[in-house]
């Protein structure tokens, strides 16, 4: 997705742009899996509220 986005060559080709995307792709990984745990409990609160 950054790369579509044209925003790793943003700081052109060197040790910045290589250090700005591995951040990038960590704070995507984490952000993620919040979301996916907040949605998964959501899930299962429901249906346990349909039993």
């Amino acid at each position: 997705m950054l790369e579509k986005l044209h925003i790793i060559h943003l700081f052109g080709n060197g040790l910045l742009a290589y250090i700005f995307t591995a951040v990038a792709v960590i704070c995507g990984s984490v952000v993620f899996s919040v979301c996916a745990k907040w949605f998964l409990n959501k899930i299962e609160t429901i249906l346990k509220n349909n039993k």
